[in-house]
């Protein structure tokens, strides 16, 4: 009898086993996430742990990270540029402001840096961080690698910075690489110093003479 009992238990811790075992295989793997933020551009992105951040190759690079492995080329870049000019245009106009500065036309200038460049597809319907954004895709050939690249790239202006998020890879590994692409670009956000509700248009008073509000005696007057 004690033995027929010592036999089903240990049948039973077994059958426990395996399947606790089969669990931890079927667990799916889940990659950590690395948030990286720039206090000097004022900008704050997430992408994969087994992303490696590279050396920097253009002067406006603020941030240029590439994916594991090297036969796909992928990688993903952050520039940033001066847009000063721009923060003339009142609030309400923003949209408008990132249509001239950064709208359809500003891709055909900013792939003539690369080689044999197919643009195929241009928007200006579209959002970056906390800004409006235009967005292109395109085949390209860098200078200097002899590998046809695919890639989509992000534009926004925002708080007298233009922000631009292009990622690439070898074109036949473009599909695999661009889930991890987009959950990069949408990850990207800008330091808020841009309220969302418009702004009254103020002169400097404090130079202005003073105002008095006589009452019924002396004492009782007001001055502003």
């Amino acid at each position: 009898m004690v033995l027929a009992l010592f036999l089903c238990y240990f049948k039973s811790m077994k059958a426990l086993f395996i399947l606790f075992s089969l669990m931890i295989v079927s667990m799916p793997a889940r990659a950590d996430v690395f948030v990286y933020h720039d206090q000097q551009d004022r900008f704050t992105v997430s992408f994969a742990d087994s992303w490696r951040v590279v050396a920097n190759r253009n002067a406006d690079d603020a941030l240029v990270i590439a994916a594991p492995g090297r036969e796909d080329h992928a990688l993903c870049r952050v520039r940033v540029r001066t847009g000063k000019r721009y923060t003339i245009f009142p609030h309400h106009l923003r949209d408008e402001a990132q249509r001239i500065a950064y709208g359809a036309d500003f891709w055909s200038d900013y792939f003539l840096q690369y080689d044999n460049v197919s643009v195929r597809r241009v928007s200006e319907h579209a959002g970056l961080g906390r800004g409006p954004a235009s967005f292109a895709e395109a085949y390209y050939t860098p200078p200097g690698v002899d590998v046809r690249k695919r890639a989509i790239a992000f534009a926004s202006l925002y708080a007298g910075k233009a922000y631009i998020v292009e990622c690439s890879s070898a074109a036949y590994s473009y599909e695999h690489w661009k889930p991890q692409f987009m959950n990069l670009i949408k990850s990207v956000d800008f330091d808020k110093s841009l309220h969302e509700y418009p702004s009254a248009n103020y002169r400097m008073f404090l130079a202005d003479p003073t105002l008095e509000i006589r009452g019924d005696q002396k004492i009782k007057s007001s001055y502003y």
